[in-house]
């Protein structure tokens, strides 16, 4: 941030002293005239500045701005009582939560403020459903928006109306709905995949028709599934004189990983003539992967097929919610000032008409059967830009042990008025509905959204790229090879493209940071997807 650099400027030159003289100095917009070669930095503070410290200033802001444009600053002077900072919070939300402030509009008394003379506090009267978009991500945006705004201290309340509504018998008919929903997704369906024509490669076929990818269950020894091959990867096993071969499959309810031990040359043959895309059946035992926290086939038997093309029979899932309920998305606010000037105008074929939603979520822990989802994080790419956010705290109804809550610092008390899981789960459905899906190590990620998103009705069958595997394959090639980093984690990779990240390890952030680092892998190679 500007003024992060500013009073680092003033601190090594100056002394603490100096920059003591500006810590009420607050940044109010910054326009960028790029034909011109110029920029506007206009800057707030509580009283008018002298000649002298204006200058001081303007010499900070030209040696931390962006070289080759020419500064200039306007300093207005920063008052704000309690009518300044309703109008303020009005065109905030109409700027940034366009969708909160149609609902608060329509009665302009559900926000007030009042003074005490130091401070103002903004007090918002709403009903429960308005209470839900409030809280979390966007009550903290708001905060920190108006912490860089003003130095007029600001405080937030949120008061809930009591409402005639009958919320108990709508849960109560929520959760019938789900428990419903659930069982159905328990039994055993009798559902298959029809196939026109089948060869093996190795080992032994039945004749039996593959089921979904979808109905697949933990322990099933003799389980046959068919779908398209994706991300073929082999290794030598140390050791032991045997190939490991892995692919994912996916048909049209769902993906699952493949493993298949190549322990002669027919069998790595075999593997070796699967490409991706390529219609694939297999034969194996069905068993939980401790390591990537998720389902997968340990394959005995491989094959060609071709899937008759059919209708798909998953009565239990629900459809595309009309609207959003709990949570809704917000118009996407570039945040980094310094972007403003390099921002890439061109965007990538492969990207054009395409939407991707990248996501993240804070969890208990790593384990899909005994720990839950506390935070989901998205941003949503249209046409090579991001363009939304859609973001949420979840009441995950276990205890946080204190070692998860120094990762991410999403403690008890910070989720306990937040909805549930399959309140929002409707909600980010249909924020991800017919996009690809994008995460850093999307095994884990995805893995989670499979296990909980499947008994809440809604089939999360996206198409998924790996934010990591796109790095590898990057610095695999001769070009990139030397300047590989150390790692592939999200943390190094931000900090070897200079990407910004605010708030590490929280769910919002580490979207917003996760389709930057997508957006410019592409941007380097686009032949990555």
């Amino acid at each position: 941030m500007i003024l992060d650099k500013i009073k680092e400027y003033f601190t090594k030159k100056y002394g603490t002293e100096k920059m003591f003289s500006f810590r009420d100095l607050k940044i109010r917009n910054i326009d960028v005239f790029k034909s011109e070669k110029k920029v506007l930095y206009t800057f707030s503070f509580p009283q008018l500045l002298n000649d002298s410290l204006k200058n001081e200033l303007l010499e900070a802001v030209n040696a931390v701005s962006v070289k080759g444009y020419k500064v200039n600053i306007e300093v207005l002077t920063d008052k704000t009582d309690p009518e300044i900072a309703k109008r303020l919070i009005w065109q905030y939300l109409q700027e940034n939560c366009q969708t909160l402030y149609n609902e608060l509009i329509k009665d302009e008394k559900q926000i007030t403020t009042l003074s005490n003379g130091e401070r103002i506090s903004v007090v918002f009267e709403v009903e429960k459903n308005i209470k839900n978009l409030l809280m979390g991500a966007t009550l903290d945006k708001m905060v920190a928006y108006f912490k860089e705004y003003t130095s007029t201290s600001l405080d937030f309340f949120i008061n809930q109306k009591e409402t005639a509504d009958n919320k108990e018998e709508s849960f109560s008919k929520l959760e019938q709905n789900r428990e419903r929903t659930f069982q159905a997704y328990l039994s055993q369906p009798k559902r298959k995949v029809l196939l026109e024509d089948k060869r093996p490669l190795y080992g032994k076929l039945t004749e039996r028709q593959p089921k979904y990818i979808i109905d697949v269950k933990q322990g099933e020894e003799a389980v046959t599934v068919c779908g398209k091959a994706l991300n073929k990867i082999t290794r030598e096993s140390k050791g032991k004189n045997l190939t490991v071969c892995k692919f994912n499959l996916k048909d049209f309810s769902g993906t699952i990983p493949v493993v298949f031990f190549a322990k002669e040359d027919a069998a790595l043959k075999a593997f070796s003539s699967i490409y991706d895309n390529d219609e694939i059946i297999v034969r194996g035992r069905a068993q939980f992967n401790s390591y990537d926290n998720r389902l997968e086939i340990l394959a005995n038997a491989l094959g060609r097929c071709k899937i008759k093309e059919q209708q798909s029979i998953l009565d239990e899932f629900r459809p595309l919610p009309t609207e959003y309920v709990t949570v809704f998305p917000e118009p996407y606010v570039q945040k980094s000032q310094t972007d403003l000037f390099n921002q890439n105008d061109d965007v990538p074929e492969v990207l054009k008409g395409k939407t991707f939603v990248v996501f993240d979520f804070e969890t208990t822990g790593i384990v899909q059967m005994q720990d839950r989802i506390t935070e989901i994080g998205a941003a949503k790419i249209v046409d090579g830009k991001i363009v939304e956010t859609f973001s949420t705290l979840i009441n995950p109804q276990i205890h946080i042990t204190s070692k998860t809550v120094a990762i991410n610092g999403i403690d008890d008390e910070l989720v306990k008025d937040k909805p549930l899981f399959q309140e929002v789960c409707g909600d980010f459905y249909k924020f991800t509905c017919g996009s690809t899906l994008v995460a850093h190590n999307a095994d884990f990620d995805y893995g989670f959204l499979s296990y909980y998103g499947t008994p809440c009705g809604y089939l999360f069958n996206n198409d998924i790229i790996d934010t990591i595997t796109l790095a590898k394959k990057l610095f695999e090639k001769p070009q990139h090879k030397s300047k590989a980093p150390k790692n592939y984690s999200l943390d190094t990779l931000s900090q070897y493209f200079k990407l910004d990240w605010d708030r590490p390890h929280r769910a919002d952030c580490d979207a917003v940071t996760q389709a930057m680092l997508f957006l410019k892998l592409i941007d380097i190679d686009n032949s990555l997807i």
